[in-house]
C-alpha cells in the first residue's frame, strides 16, 4: 500500500502540478472535514494506516471498475453532455497512459482502470449508466451544486439518481455545468479525497472534459483535469494543501500532500 501511495505522489507531480482548469477537490475536503465525522475520521485513519505501514514489495497491478453516470438533461445521444461511449472510453484509455506513464514524464503507478463489465447485482453491463436529470429541482437550468453552493441541484439529489458501490467502483458522474457555470469558467470537477464511504464518493467532471474525443473544450483535450480528480480520489491532495508561504515544511508527512518528495509550494505561484 505505501509502494502505491509513493508511486502516486510521484505521479502526482506531473498531474496535479500540471492541471490547469480550477479544481474544486479542495473545497469539498475542507467541507466535508468539517462537517461530516464520518469522512474526518476515515480519512485521518488512512493517514495514520499510510505513515505506519511498511514498504510493499507487491509488484502486481492494481486494476479498478469505473463506472460512468451521464446525468444528462434530455439531450439526445452524442449531443450535448449526453456524451457518447466512445468519448467515455476515450478517457478510460487516457487515464491509462497517465497512470501508466505513456509520456515518460512521470512513473507508472501500477494501477489501471476498466470500465466495469458486471454491475452490482452481477448482471453484465458496459459502465455506462445514462440518467435523465431534470427531475431534480435546478438541474436543468444550473447543473450540480459543488461544495454547498446555492447555485445549482444538491449533490446529494444528483448522485441519487445513479450510484454504485464505492468499495467496488469508483463513480464518475458527468454533468451539464458545476454551480450554474452553463459549462465554461469556473470550477470544472472535483473529487472526494479518498474513500469515506459515503454515496458522494468519486469523481464529478464537466462533460466537456472527458476524453480525448468528442464535445470537448479547446483548452483540455487530453483528459488531464480526469486524471488530476483520480489523483486526489485517490488520495492525493495538492501540493499546496495548506500551504500559503514557501517556508520549508516542518513535517513533510503531514503538510502539503503529506509527501516527502515534493517541495512545498503556493497555489497558482512557485517557490
Amino acid at each position: 500500500m505505501r509502494a502505491c501511495v509513493l508511486f502516486l505522489a510521484l505521479f502526482g507531480a506531473a498531474i496535479l502540478g500540471r492541471a490547469q482548469a480550477p479544481c474544486g477537490a479542495d473545497e469539498v475536503h475542507a467541507k466535508a472535514m468539517e462537517e461530516n465525522p464520518t469522512y474526518a475520521m476515515g480519512f485521518q485513519a488512512s493517514n495514520a494506516a499510510w505513515l505506519n505501514a511498511p514498504v510493499a514489495t507487491d509488484t502486481n497491478e492494481v486494476v479498478i471498475p469505473v463506472v460512468f453516470h451521464v446525468i444528462h438533461t434530455g439531450a439526445p445521444y452524442g449531443q450535448q453532455e449526453n456524451i457518447t461511449d466512445e468519448q467515455i472510453q476515450s478517457a478510460v484509455v487516457a487515464l491509462n497512459e497517465d497512470f501508466g506513464n505513456a509520456s515518460g514524464e512521470g512513473f507508472d503507478t501500477g494501477i489501471s482502470f476498466v470500465l466495469a463489465c458486471r454491475d452490482p447485482w452481477g448482471a453484465p453491463t458496459n459502465g455506462i449508466l445514462r440518467v435523465d436529470g431534470t427531475a431534480v429541482a435546478g438541474y436543468e437550468s444550473q447543473g450540480i451544486a459543488h461544495a454547498g453552493s446555492a447555485n445549482g441541484a444538491d449533490e446529494g439529489d444528483v448522485k441519487s439518481l445513479s450510484t454504485w458501490p464505492t468499495e467496488s467502483y469508483i463513480n464518475v458522474w458527468v454533468v451539464s455545468e458545476i454551480n450554474d457555470n452553463d459549462g465554461g469558467g469556473g470550477v470544472q470537477a472535483y473529487a472526494a479525497i479518498g474513500v469515506s464511504g459515503g454515496a458522494s464518493d468519486g469523481v464529478t467532471i464537466m462533460h466537456n472534459l472527458v476524453g480525448t474525443v468528442g464535445t470537448l473544450k479547446a483548452t483540455d483535450g487530453l483528459n488531464k483535469t480526469m486524471a488530476h480528480e483520480f489523483g486526489h480520489h485517490l488520495n492525493l491532495l495538492h501540493t499546496f494543501n495548506g500551504t500559503y508561504s514557501c517556508q520549508p515544511e516542518g513535517n513533510c508527512q503531514i503538510q502539503g500532500d503529506g509527501v516527502c518528495d515534493t517541495p512545498p509550494t503556493v497555489e497558482n505561484g512557485g517557490c
